[in-house]
């Protein structure tokens, strides 16, 4: 079963996906896509297999081939095929630290090299994982016990890792087969590699590790580009040159000694070193130096093109111990004495978009798998130094910067500011775009609206305001058609409205504009118009897709000529749109910035009258002082800002932070509740808006697990008239427990209820669990809970009952109106009850198109505590469809918070709707009757 079509659709309003360069990616900024990057296969630590050597390498054929790590042996037992070590080059490491884990292997053994591609299992038993550690000896010393468990059988290899102090330096395999069955012929061939044990014995193991295993090479970065760099014209004397600097360390725990230095590689000759070779001190690592140890050095590398385009080698860093080799990537572009003339707007159909909230660059159609240099150049006056960063195109002629899977910039990432120029250079072309000056004012604003020519009343108007420089502006009526306006949900969910995954409102009289206006409202200053875009009658859904989290706004500056599709400049503002440094880019933000952590405040009461309490701190990590605002809570009462140190007169200095204090008051109902805090700022990100969320969690459980009293993640639905229940999205497969409490008692539970594909589970349904033991009759009170493999989550069926006929019937008709009634808890939120009427046939009801009717929407619901009157007026066809036989009357309890649409409790009435075991159940769980009144 579906979800039940009484509850409404979930509403995302506390989703916590992020964007930003440094967080999850957000939208495409172009219609070229990078292609996704496959799924990376299982792979085993960094650490080489044991060669016939007993050192390790690459190899598993027994040919006796490969160097590998030569300061790590097996002594006894051998792997099959290898030969025992006579003598040894290094000195014995006795203070190692090692240790073993041993794991079982997936795949099928073949003693040859695609042994080393298998991977270990996640069985789980005495060898796994376990780790062996507190080896003592000369040699290292261990013994395993294959009868230690009853899944060490015959035919079953594993692996044995050797680790010193934490760090992965090599491994062996060790294949067990059954008692009395050695392999011979043809079965001991794939056993080469392997040292082989028969089941139920014991493996003496002894292994030698020396001084130098653990020495591991790392530098800054793994490719060096070195950008644009001019050939020597006919009148210079000297040829132009760039030098940049790669820094070596250790990431071992020994000495990284003997360094030597080689440029390799196609285009070798235009890279040189410096003369007097650099690192010839031994190099530790920077966690364990003590005194003035040397951590690190610098090898400086110099690019002097001999000729124009793409030049490429490779610099090898090599030491005395095999493993501790590191190759660095050089790059550089070669571009003729003369110049190409810079083509500002774009020429050829090139397109670069600049995304200045995110200090983001796209390049899209350039010349496929070409290097670029892309620049800022600030203008007159601008903060900021001028940047650049080295690109590679793909096959496709698309590269960015500053987004993952992107380039970073060089020394700094810039504040890129209205006038300034972004270029990009290959060795034959420079194109150019001007940033435009458009910006957004505001975040979102939802208006609820009346319209007449609808049933359902829950109909909005969203506006979202821009400025745009009035240089920039096209003054045809009704606006610049360079300008547009969009609302695009990162997570890809698809608006009800259009079914894409933005709202666009166009400044182009000609363009689709999706029902949105977009109109000049006036002067802003003597520079910038204020231009409003109104997306028009949009439903619940689109509403809360668009004040989510994940609802990123958007104002886009088409170009000068918008149908060439060269140039754009997108001003974007919400949740983790911040210019910062690409997570792992080393050239921090020089503009103002601030981040507000965490990104979504969740305070969780310890009971329904207690108050829980929680900070943001807001931090200025841009490069100058910011001055703050702060719009304050709005949204659910519950949630108050009680403090706040981010005092708006006084700028708040470089890396400094401030503080907001919330707190979260539940009076008496468990939650969740929501709320927003908006921080503004002159950051180019905008204003940065938080989630709040607010809910009540009972002391955790004799396992330590949290109770959540309302569904956390979760949705839980009961049907007491069924008794049956439904929970969703839950993982595809996932095994959970759910258990009836009565009077702070376990009463009835139901195991091995199994998340189906679509991650809902159920019981007491076609396709679903049975109770263990009884059918329950469900109640008023009863606490449901579900227990997942991460979390316990809770509903409390509430009192909601229908007015039933001598025949069972809860409608009833008088000409062409229809009615359900009943009684409901008074103490209930209004606004959390409705009545459907359902037809179970899939028949449509005239009147809205659907397979029920709702009141409120459709018909009215009447309120006079305790009683309640869903009234339909209706035509003769849906009259008699609302009162047929396939017809199911249901009053809904829609949850502690309506708009999360996560718990319900609902009864119906209504052919078939019998409390009685699923057909299947009855023999191993009859319904137990209602307790005695």
């Amino acid at each position: 079963m579906k979800t039940p079509t009484t509850v409404a659709l979930a509403l995302a309003l506390h989703a916590t996906i992020l964007v930003g360069c440094a967080r999850t990616p957000g939208p495409s900024p172009s219609t070229s896509r990078l292609p996704a990057a496959p799924p990376q296969a299982a792979a085993e630590p960094s650490a080489p297999q044991l060669t016939p050597t007993a050192v390790s390498s690459g190899n598993l054929d027994g040919a006796g081939t490969g160097s590998g790590n030569n300061h790590l042996f097996v002594l006894k037992p051998l792997p099959q095929g290898f030969t025992a070590p006579t003598t040894f080059s290094g000195t014995f490491d006795s203070a190692a630290g090692p240790q073993v884990d041993i794991c079982e292997l997936s795949g099928t053994r073949t003693g040859g090299a695609s042994d080393k591609t298998r991977v270990c299992s996640t069985v789980q038993g005495a060898y796994h994982p376990p780790l062996v550690s507190n080896i003592t000896g000369n040699p290292y010393r261990l013994k395993w016990d294959t009868r230690s468990s009853a899944s060490i059988t015959g035919g079953k290899d594993f692996r044995f890792r050797f680790l010193s102090k934490g760090l992965p330096i090599g491994f062996v395999d060790v294949g067990v087969y059954p008692k009395g069955q050695r392999p011979t012929g043809t079965a001991l061939t794939r056993y080469n590699g392997f040292i082989l044990v028969e089941q139920e014995s014991t493996l003496d193991l002894q292994f030698r590790i020396e001084i130098g295993a653990t020495a591991v090479a790392a530098t800054d970065a793994d490719t060096l580009e070195f950008g644009t760099v001019r050939l020597r014209g006919t009148n210079d004397t000297s040829p132009p040159t760039l030098t940049r600097t790669v820094t070596l360390s250790n990431a071992g725990n020994t000495e990284l000694t003997g360094i030597t230095l080689n440029v390799t590689g196609t285009n070798a000759g235009d890279f040189t070193l410096p003369a007097t070779a650099p690192c010839t001190q031994p190099i530790v690592n920077s966690a364990t130096a003590t005194g003035g140890a040397v951590t690190s050095c610098g090898i400086n590398v110099t690019f002097t093109p001999k000729a124009a385009g793409v030049r490429g080698a490779s610099l090898v860093i090599q030491s005395r111990t095999p493993d501790a080799q590191k190759v660095v990537t050089l790059s550089g572009l070669g571009q003729s004495d003369v110049p190409p003339t810079p083509s500002n707007p774009p020429a050829d159909g090139r397109l670069i978009t600049v995304f200045p909230a995110r200090s983001m660059v796209v390049l899209d159609k350039f010349p496929a798998n070409q290097l670029v240099t892309v620049r800022v150049t600030h203008a007159a006056g601008a903060v900021g130094s001028n940047r650049t960063a080295t690109v590679i195109t793909n096959a496709a002629g698309f590269a960015e910067v500053n987004h993952p899977g992107g380039a970073c910039w060089s020394g700094g990432t810039p504040f890129i500011q209205p006038g300034d120029t972004i270029e990009a250079a290959t060795s034959v072309s420079i194109d150019q775009l001007t940033v435009a000056d458009v910006n957004l004012t505001s975040l979102p604003v939802a208006t609820l609206i009346s319209d007449p020519t609808t049933t359902d009343p829950k109909l909005y108007d969203v506006d979202l305001r821009a400025s745009v420089a009035t240089a920039l502006v096209n003054t045809a009526t009704p606006g610049p058609a360079g300008l547009e306006v969009r609302i695009v949900d990162t997570s890809n969910t698809r608006f009800d409205k259009n079914q894409r995954r933005d709202l666009r409102a166009s400044g182009d009289p000609a363009a689709l504009d999706d029902e949105a206006d977009l109109v000049r409202v006036g002067a802003i200053d003597g520079t910038h118009d204020k231009w409003v875009a109104t997306f028009h009658n949009l439903d619940e859904h689109d509403v809360n897709l668009i004040m989510a989290s994940t609802g990123i706004p958007r104002v886009m500056w088409l170009g000068t000529n918008p149908a060439a599709g060269n140039e754009v400049t997108i001003h974007e503002a919400g949740t983790g749109v911040t210019p910062e440094a690409l997570a792992g880019c080393n050239a921090p933000f020089e503009g103002p910035s601030v981040t507000v952590s965490p990104v979504e405040l969740s305070l969780l009461a310890p009971s329904s009258t207690s108050v829980a309490s929680g900070t943001l701190t807001v931090q200025n990590t841009g490069g100058m002082p910011i001055s703050l605002s702060l719009d304050g809570l709005t949204g659910s009462s519950t949630l108050k800002q009680t403090a706040t140190t981010c005092n708006a007169k006084a700028p708040l200095d470089l890396k400094a932070s401030c503080s907001i204090d919330v707190t979260f008051s539940p009076n008496n109902v468990a939650g969740p509740y929501l709320a927003f805090v908006t921080v503004n700022s002159q950051s180019p990100a905008g204003p940065q808006r938080v989630p709040v969320t607010g809910r009540v969690v009972a002391p955790p459980t004799a396992d330590g697990k949290q109770l959540f009293l309302a569904p956390n993640t979760h949705n839980i639905f009961v049907f007491p008239g069924r008794s049956m229940v439904t929970a969703e999205k839950y993982q595809p497969g996932e095994v959970l427990t759910v258990q009836v409490f009565r009077n702070g008692s376990l009463k009835y539970k139901a195991d091995n209820v199994i998340a189906g594909p679509d991650g809902t589970a159920e019981v007491n349904h076609p396709g679903g669990a049975c109770w263990t033991s009884f059918t329950p009759y469900l109640l008023p009170g009863d606490q449901i809970r579900v227990l997942g493999s991460t979390s316990y989550e809770a509903t409390t069926i509430q009192d909601v009952k229908l007015d039933l006929t001598s025949g069972g019937r809860a409608t009833s008709r008088s000409g062409n109106t229809v009615t359900v009634t009943g009684t409901y808890d008074p103490a209930l939120n209004p606004a959390a009850l409705e009545v459907r009427i359902v037809d179970s046939s899939n028949t449509r009801f005239q009147v809205n198109g659907r397979r029920d009717l709702r009141a409120p929407g459709a018909g009215t619901l009447a309120l006079t505590a305790p009683a309640f009157t869903g009234s339909f007026t209706l035509n003769t066809f849906d009259a008699n469809l609302a009162t047929a036989d396939t017809a199911i009357a249901r009053v809904a309890w829609l949850g502690t918070n309506p708009a999360a649409a996560n718990e319900a409790t609902l009864m119906e009435a209504g052919a078939g709707i019998t409390r009685d075991p699923m057909p299947g159940c009855a023999a191993t769980a009859p319904l137990d009757p209602p307790p005695t009144p």
